[in-house]
């Protein structure tokens, strides 16, 4: 275990690295396995008295992880009396908050002698903002779009973070005091992170950014002034696409066809339904 502290805001955050150990397992699921993140709730409860505020965040990288470790810490919580857990993510209404728990929700200030423990994707780290983190988990792990223009085909994939994304996660901690960011990975896994995330452009299909570029006339995508240029392969594939379905002509101008699918806020192959090739 690694110790390190930041200053951000002239509030100070310690960084605890825990890298997790492969453990042995006749099981070949790859399901998440939620003891790393109840041994934090543990180490909280041991070195800090309850009536000593602050709630735990802890950033996951898909709704499936926080629902595993959900039920693992619910089941913590119920023994200790000392935590109500709470999912977040984008597809999370408040009328299934509701559902989740009575006593407190994300937003709520939690009952005296207890501790939220919310259990996040990275929403939490720009979009959201919530009071009274004092602790924040990182498990390193984010799922971002990726796509294969070999294959034409875009899939939702787990990757490690960047180097920004966890010093994003890891002021979360330090927003009103002092706080703990438990990194579940080690000091050198960090080193090893990219410094920025991969940028939209560069790991999605192209398909409906070129039609509109064509609709609105800015002139060739291959040579537009990109301020993040987007793969080469991806352009190539995503003009072959749009001529193949009709949207562009054999000299890649507009077709009647591609100016309708244009004006369609969907993909271009769900507007195109059914396909004319």
């Amino acid at each position: 275990m690694a110790i390190r502290f930041f200053l951000g805001i002239n509030i100070p955050v310690a960084v605890v690295y825990q890298p997790q150990e492969a453990e042995p397992t006749t099981s070949k699921s790859e399901k998440l396995d939620p003891r790393p993140f109840l041994r934090v709730l543990e180490s909280i409860d041991h070195k800090y008295p309850p009536e000593e505020r602050g709630d735990l965040l802890v950033f996951l990288s898909g709704m499936a992880e926080i629902s595993t470790v959900l039920e693992a810490a619910q089941t913590y919580a119920s023994h200790t009396q000392r935590w109500v857990v709470l999912p977040l993510h984008s597809a999370l209404s408040v009328a299934d908050q509701d559902k989740v728990s009575q006593e407190a929700r994300v937003f709520d200030v939690a009952p005296p002698g207890v501790r939220k423990c919310i259990l996040s994707t990275n929403i939490a780290e720009t979009s959201v903002t919530i009071d009274g983190i004092r602790f924040v988990v990182d498990s390193g792990k984010v799922k971002e779009m990726s796509y294969d223009p070999q294959a034409h085909l875009q899939r939702l994939q787990e990757f490690w973070i960047s180097q920004a994304s966890a010093e994003q996660r890891k002021g979360r901690a330090g927003r009103t005091g002092p706080g703990v960011c438990f990194r579940l990975y080690a000091e050198s896994d960090y080193d090893a992170f990219a410094p920025y995330p991969v940028p939209e452009i560069r790991r999605v299909a192209l398909d409906s950014l070129v039609l509109q570029m064509k609709s609105m006339n800015v002139g060739d995508p291959r040579t537009f002034p990109f301020i993040e240029p987007p793969p080469p392969a991806s352009l190539e594939t995503a003009i072959l696409y749009l001529r193949d379905q009709g949207a562009l002509d054999s000299s890649e101008a507009l077709t009647p066809i591609g100016s309708l699918l244009a004006q369609l806020p969907v993909d271009v192959v769900i507007g195109e339904y059914p396909p004319t090739s």
